[in-house]
């Protein structure tokens, strides 16, 4: 994977700050390891990550921080072309 590969991921957390938490990027290869402090999953040991997720959302839901991106989301999203 190049550099690039992890520019919209480093994008997000910045944006994001503290209530990222960890990022994952899955992939279609085998091994796991850390890069660029992205954690790197096998798509074959993806199953796991829905825990972590899980981890992570709770700790972030009094977060001011992350009621303050999800309200930006919402205003940002265009449900109207699904229709």
């Amino acid at each position: 994977m190049t550099r690039e590969f992890f520019r919209a991921i480093g994008r997000w957390k910045e944006i994001a700050g503290e209530s990222a938490g960890k990022t994952f990027l899955i992939y279609g290869g085998d091994e796991e390891y850390e890069r660029e402090g992205h954690s790197i999953l096998s798509w074959r040991n993806a199953g796991g990550i829905a825990g972590a997720c899980r981890r992570q959302s709770r700790m972030l839901g009094d977060d001011p921080q992350e009621r303050e991106l999800l309200d930006f989301i919402e205003a940002a999203t265009d449900t109207e072309s699904w229709k």
